[in-house]
């Protein structure tokens, strides 16, 4: 991954410590058929959260696309808290007002727990903090999310 050309149209960031290492990851198929696109430059990362940060860092710096590829997860899933930044940097409607960033956590962990609550009413903490506990010791246990926000 050596080829450097200052005309890129693409600056491709890959979260790989060395180029194909074996055993190859899944994305390391793809990133060597890209190499051999004169307008794509490859950057290697040291890990996920380094690529997904100097891909922000790119798109700011130039006001041009910064991207990043991953393998599957858990790789997908260590990119998450650097998408969340990267998209904050131009906030449409957070639920707070004074916060430094907010990420709907909520909405990004309905996926992996067997149930997520928000919380908008302080009355509703011991009914909402039973309810989780049954929750997540029924059937296959798992985690359960409660997001209280700072002014409940």
């Amino acid at each position: 991954m050596s080829k450097l050309n200052s005309n890129c149209h693409l600056h491709l960031i890959t979260a790989s410590p060395q180029p194909l290492p074996p055993p190859r990851k899944a994305a390391d198929v793809f990133v060597e058929a890209l190499e051999l696109e004169e307008c794509i430059r490859i950057i290697l990362a040291h890990h996920k959260q380094d690529g997904v940060l100097r891909a922000e860092g790119y798109a700011c710096a130039t006001g041009t696309l910064g991207v990043i590829i991953a393998t599957l997860s858990p790789a997908a899933t260590n990119l998450v808290t650097c998408l969340a930044d990267a998209m904050v940097k131009w906030p449409k409607n957070n639920m707070g007002t004074n916060a430094f960033w907010e990420a709907h956590i909520v909405d990004i962990t309905r996926s992996i727990t067997k149930h997520t609550f928000l919380l908008l009413d302080p009355n509703d903490i011991p009914r909402v903090a039973k309810e989780a506990f049954l929750i997540a010791q029924l059937g296959r246990p798992g985690p359960v999310l409660i997001d209280i926000p700072k002014d409940i």
